[in-house]
Order: structure tokens, then sequence, then C-alpha cells
């Protein structure tokens, strides 16, 4: 009978350690998200300052987010945009507030647009490094003035 029970107890205890085991692998598992939306910054106000949008994206309850098809907007306060940054993937860590990327990347920003491979972003910087094969291209709006980015650099003082 003394073995009955302590059979029965030890029993009990395993399945008790099974389902414990369970849970606690369950909540540290990434949940799968299609068309993620996920606001990172506010301003003070309330008004989002930098969104994260993924086409896809694995979603633990704490940790680092990992997500494809990636684009992350910066807002100015009145809710307009002042940076759109699109990668083919990065992670997202929440403790730190900061996204990374070994992948192509591609930030436009009113008439400049910055490529390259790879990329790190610091939300407490509000900075983006780019990794490797940065290229910046300037674009000219029509109607503006056809006078050169040097000249406006140089105070009209361009070398002929």
């Amino acid at each position: 009978m003394l073995a009955n029970k302590s059979l029965f107890i030890t029993g009990l205890g395993l399945i008790v350690m099974s389902i414990l085991t369970h849970l606690l692998i369950a909540e540290e598992m990434a949940t799968p998200v299609k068309n993620l939306r996920l606001p990172m910054e506010y301003y003070e106000g309330g008004a989002v300052k930098t969104q994260l949008k993924a086409g896809f994206a694995l979603v633990p309850p704490k940790g680092i987010i990992i997500a494809s098809n990636v684009v992350m907007e910066m807002f100015f306060e009145d809710g307009s945009t002042n940076v759109v940054m699109t990668a083919e993937s990065c992670r997202y860590d929440r403790a730190k507030e900061m996204a990374s990327s070994a992948g192509k990347v591609k930030i436009v920003r009113d008439d400049v647009i910055l490529t390259g491979k790879g990329f790190e972003w610091f939300s407490d910087r509000e900075r983006v490094k780019i990794l490797s094969e940065a290229k910046i291209v300037l674009r000219r709006k029509a109607g503006k003035s056809k006078g050169s980015l040097l000249n406006k650099f140089t105070g009209g003082k361009e070398k002929k």
C-alpha cells in the first residue's frame, strides 16, 4: 500500500512538472503575426513618433521581435511622415529599443535616398547607421532651384 501511494505521488509530481514546463515554454514562444503594426515610440503629447510595420513577424511576449518585409516609419509630431525606412528583415530588441539587420535597407527622407546593406537603429540616439555598401542619391523635385548642392554648402563660393 505504501508503494502504491509513493508511486501515485511520483506520477502526480511528474504530471505537475510536465504541465509547468509546458506553460513556461508556451509563455516564451513567439507568436507568428502577419501585417504587424507596432508603435515603438511616442511624443509626450501621445502622437506616434516611430512605428514598425512588417509583412510577417515572430513576436515573443518579451525580448526580440524577428520581422520580414519591414517598413519603419518616423513621424513629425503633427503626424506627417519624416523618414521611411524599408528592409528585407530586421530584429527589434524591445529591451534595448534597438533594431538591426544584415539585409538590404533603403531610407527615404525628402529628396534624399540612402541605400545599403545592414543597419543599426537606436531609439535613444534617433540615428540609423548603414553597415556597408552605403549609397546616397539626391533627387531634385520639379520646379526647384537648378543651383548645385555644392553651391548651397559653400555659400556661393563654388569652384568652376
